[in-house]
Formats: structure tokens, C-alpha cells, sequence
């Protein structure tokens, strides 16, 4: 067996950034599909909070994740029964970050240097 493992998360970014530059405003609006349950919903919500910062996870600074989690607070993804765990599971931080992250967020995307991820 021969395989190759590469890691295109540049690819993709660099994919994302050229299709904002060479889209037209005329090109058909997606349909938005309606998610069947609570679950689809949250993960619904974060696949637009990472679209929202055009970068995937492992790419992300500290403050594209504030702006990421901050659209999940707004939208209300946190009302949703152990929605924090899967969250911080997906962002590959702890609990305590996600929550000063929704602080921060809140107080306009500033948290404090002594935080750690």
C-alpha cells in the first residue's frame, strides 16, 4: 500500500480567498437547508461561525476565534444542552477559554495576554 498524507489546510484557505475574489454578486443564493434537530442545528451554527472568520480551526488566531464564538453567543447556539463541550471540543479549547472568550467577546474581542488556550 502507497499513500501520501499532505496537509491542505493552506489549499483550502488559499481556495476560500480566490473564490471571494473571482465571485460575482449574481451567482445563485444557496439554499438554506432547515436542520431536523437540535444537534444539526449547533453544528449548523458552527460551521457559520467558521465561515464567518474565512479561516479553518487550526489556522485561527486567538481573536478569530473571540469573533467566531462571540456569532455562537449571539445566535444562541450556548442555550443548547451541552453545546459549551462540543464547542470548546471543536475549537480545540478549554472550557474556562470558551467562557472568557464569550466575555470577551461581549466587551468587544479583547481578552487578557495571561490566558492560555
Amino acid at each position: 500500500i502507497f499513500a501520501i498524507n499532505y496537509d491542505i489546510t493552506r489549499l483550502m484557505l488559499a481556495e476560500s480567498t480566490l473564490h471571494s475574489l473571482v465571485a460575482t454578486s449574481g451567482e445563485a443564493e444557496e439554499i438554506e437547508r432547515i436542520p431536523k434537530s437540535v444537534n444539526e442545528l449547533l453544528d449548523d451554527l458552527i460551521e457559520r461561525s467558521v465561515t464567518l472568520t474565512g479561516k479553518p480551526v487550526a489556522m485561527m488566531t486567538k481573536d478569530d476565534k473571540i469573533k467566531a464564538i462571540g456569532f455562537l453567543a449571539e445566535s444562541g447556539a450556548f442555550l443548547i444542552t451541552k453545546s459549551s463541550e462540543k464547542v470548546s471540543k471543536y475549537f480545540g479549547i478549554s472550557k474556562f477559554t470558551l467562557y472568557n472568550y464569550i466575555d470577551a467577546a461581549k466587551a468587544g474581542g479583547h481578552v487578557a495576554e495571561d490566558e492560555r488556550e
